[in-house]
């Protein structure tokens, strides 16, 4: 979405980094692995579904989420302006973070976990396919949704056959009329204590966190992204509101979140 994206300069806490590599997804998203310009800095520990604050020389903003395990920061934006050359490797980025809640794994432990994305939601949860992948013993079973469009629109669906081959339990559905409410309706009945991670357009986790809850799954461990409403990262320009902003109660993905608990949004009415 041109706009959305420019920023007002570099602000205080803002670090160097220079651009490694760059990866290309899909439209918009790019995984940058980025290094600190300063030597002897250390790249802050991030917890999967954090997200971090990327700047350009010329005053754009981007948001990215924390991306694969790496000795160096790796992230993965979601979303770049049309139009716009970002990250080519050279370059120089302001980086701030990373900031707010993130997946909630210790509640996993010993219990059944279902991942379940749709698009470029699937880029959140690549950090916690990576703690996945390096214990899969960790939980009593393991399966993952993926859902979209068309094929091209999936990121990270070719690593799919990696997940396979841990033994994980994985569902790549496209093709129009799809939602994420059939990563709900697919499964079989949810095992007593399923924890069921949830990324991509809101109101599509939603509905699908709505059917799981009808189902069985209790509110309180199920986990829900707001990744894809963050606009400034500055809690000013109010688009991403999450609940009913003439109330109260109305919450912020850039400040709230962008990790809810779905027990949090249903007492706002989701």
């Amino acid at each position: 979405m041109p706009g959305d994206e420019r920023g007002r300069g570099w602000a205080p806490g803002t670090r160097r980094y220079r651009v490694l590599a760059r990866y290309p997804h899909t439209a918009g998203m790019v995984s940058l692995v980025l290094t600190p310009c300063e030597a002897g800095v250390a790249v802050p520990d991030a917890l999967p579904g954090q997200y971090w604050v990327l700047h350009t020389e010329s005053g754009m903003r981007v948001a990215a989420v924390t991306g694969g395990a790496s000795a160096e920061l790796e992230v993965t934006t979601l979303r770049v302006p049309c139009g716009e050359s970002f990250g080519d490797p050279g370059t120089v980025l302001g980086v701030r973070g990373p900031f707010g809640t993130g997946w909630e794994l210790r509640a996993a432990a010993g219990s059944p976990l279902l991942l379940a994305a749709w698009e470029a939601g699937l880029a959140t949860l690549r950090p916690v396919l990576d703690e996945v992948l390096a214990g899969t013993d960790r939980y009593a079973d393991v399966r993952i949704w993926v859902g979209g469009s068309r094929p091209s629109a999936l990121p990270l669906h070719s690593d799919a056959d990696l997940w396979v081959a841990r033994g994980i339990d994985v569902t790549i559905a496209t093709g129009p009329g799809l939602s994420m409410a059939d990563a709900a309706d697919d499964q079989p009945d949810p095992p007593p204590g399923t924890v069921a991670l949830l990324a991509g357009p809101v109101p599509m986790t939603l509905e699908a966190a709505r059917r799981l809850a009808a189902r069985g799954v209790a509110a309180h461990r199920i986990q829900v992204a707001a990744h894809s409403l963050i606009r400034c990262t500055d809690a000013v320009c109010g688009r991403c509101h999450v609940g009913d902003r003439r109330t109260e109660h109305a919450l912020l993905a850039c400040k709230n979140g962008p990790v809810f608990g779905y027990d949090q949004l249903a007492r706002l009415g989701h």
